[in-house]
């Protein structure tokens, strides 16, 4: 009986031995599986397709384009599928061949790859170059010479309004000066290229210009506009229908004064966008009139004014509805015919004296005579 047991042991033993186990397959950890595809485009601008494993780690992808610029996305388990493919995109400024890093990085592990593209159709950056001639009465005609077809034109200047995308515009100056008159051209491929020449007026006609005499924050100031260190900015009601030049800006001696008064005429915009310019023009007639002005939030009836003071000790905004008491009348208007600045702009325009008054305790008074002008325009 004995023997028989030990027999049936050892058998059970040898089969037990002989049972066949599933292998463990070890998890995956590369998070690359290929570089599946790489596209170019136009302009220097190449497409990379990467194909990936599925995942459950969230992947940090970093990509070295070979040109000195680097490009970093995280990606989450539940966009990592098994088929998914995810793309990168990237514009070169030259021609050449570039080395194209793909490194991934998780808490599981880190593998890369590495491709070349070859760039053989980066076009050149367009060439800005233009001509110009003074006219009468400090007119300036502007000649486009860029010779590049497909362009987009921006004209401008850093000392006034003048604002044109036409390819061969006109500017009016107001009065003598050196003008720094830019060019910016554009392709379609969104490069850019400025070009700079300094515009010197010596026949302008000087007409009115925007001041304010008076006291600020208890220190008496005498401002007028000159386009350097104290110039007007223009102020939008509605970026799409209606500009009002209302702000004055002084930049000198270490402080930074900008002052506006605005009855925002919301007649004129977002609400009303459909009137036309002689339809907006008689608005203004109609609110922009002698009297002392309701203070409040801005609206056609009610008027505020602002101060921004800067100093290299900090900056201080403040609005005429902060305080009570506060004062704002409008002692003349002169309505007169206006040059053209910039594309769009009606002939007549609005030259508005106020009074001003308020008392910010602490910080001073403000007392004084504002002149600023109002313009109207549509863009087209």
């Amino acid at each position: 009986m004995k023997k028989l047991y030990f027999i049936l042991s050892i058998a059970c033993l040898l089969l037990a031995c002989k049972k066949e186990t599933t292998p463990v397959t070890p998890e995956v950890t590369d998070f690359i599986q290929s570089l599946k595809s790489a596209t170019y485009e136009e302009n220097a601008g190449v497409v990379i397709h990467l194909k990936v494993f599925p995942y459950k780690y969230t992947t940090q992808v970093s990509i070295d384009w070979g040109d000195g610029k680097t490009e970093n996305k995280q990606f989450e388990p539940k966009e990592i599928s098994a088929d998914a493919i995810f793309t990168f995109s990237h514009k070169y400024a030259k021609n050449g061949i570039y080395k194209v890093g793909i490194k991934a990085i998780n808490t599981a592990t880190s593998n890369a790859v590495e491709t070349e593209v070859n760039i053989t159709n980066k076009v050149a950056e367009p060439k800005a170059d233009f001509s110009y001639e003074i006219a009468e009465n400090g007119k300036v005609r502007l000649k486009n010479l860029s010779t590049d077809t497909g362009l987009s034109y921006y004209w401008s200047d850093a000392k006034t309004p003048n604002r044109s995308r036409l390819t061969n515009p006109e500017f009016m100056y107001e009065r003598n000066d050196t003008y720094p008159v830019f060019l910016t051209v554009e392709d379609k491929y969104g490069q850019k290229t400025t070009v700079t020449k300094d515009v010197k007026i010596t026949n302008a006609t000087t007409k009115e210009t925007a001041s304010f005499k008076g006291t600020i924050f208890n220190e008496h100031y005498e401002l007028s506009e000159n386009g350097n260190e104290i110039k007007t900015l223009l102020s939008e009601t509605d970026p799409i229908s209606t500009k009002i030049l209302n702000t004055i800006v002084s930049n000198a001696a270490g402080k930074k004064i900008e002052m506006n008064v605005g009855g925002m005429f919301h007649v004129l915009g977002s609400a009303n966008p459909d009137f036309t310019i002689s339809e907006r023009v008689d608005k203004f007639r109609q609110y922009l009139t002698a009297g002392v002005k309701k203070i409040g939030v801005q609206t056609h009836d009610q008027w505020n004014a602002s101060i921004k003071y800067e100093t290299k000790d900090g900056t201080v905004v403040k609005q005429f509805t902060e305080v009570p008491n506060s004062y704002i009348e409008i002692t003349d208007v002169k309505e007169v015919e206006q040059a053209t600045l910039f594309d769009g702009l009606h002939k007549q325009s609005f030259w508005v004296t106020f009074r001003l008054k308020a008392d910010f305790q602490g910080l001073g008074k403000i007392d004084g005579t504002l002149k600023i002008r109002y313009l109207v325009y549509r863009m087209i």
